[in-house]
């Protein structure tokens, strides 16, 4: 018997205290000093994590950029980067070497202070 797969079975396979572990990355602390001090820096070792923790059986490039979205949303700013640079810089991260995640991390840090904005001064439609 063939089994019809859908996309939420790819999604089930979740390993849990892994993603919980990558999602409290924007948080940690040592000695009291945040490590991502910054919304920004927040942003990137989130996208980073996700994209390279591998938590997900699959889709775990979509939900770096979906989560990487969400954040800044939450927090009333926004990407103001066409789908297809995002679908890029997902994939370069995904492709890169772990050895150079500082140098990589550095890069999202950068292209994301380069493309963020005030929410509200985002169309409705891009949204």
């Amino acid at each position: 018997m063939i089994q019809r797969m859908t996309q939420s079975h790819f999604f089930m396979n979740i390993r849990k205290k892994n993603w919980m572990r990558l999602l409290n990355l924007p948080r940690q602390a040592f000695g009291g000093k945040a490590l991502y001090p910054t919304l920004v820096n927040k942003a990137a070792i989130l996208f980073y994590a996700i994209n390279k923790g591998h938590a997900f059986q699959n889709g775990n490039k979509r939900i770096s950029a979906a989560s990487l979205m969400v954040f800044l949303y939450i927090n009333e700013v926004w990407l103001d980067a066409g789908k297809i640079e995002i679908v890029e810089k997902t994939l370069y991260v995904a492709k890169s070497e772990t050895s150079k995640k500082d140098e990589v991390i550095v890069e999202i840090t950068l292209w994301i202070e380069k493309h963020i904005v005030p929410l509200k001064s985002v169309e409705k439609n891009k949204i």
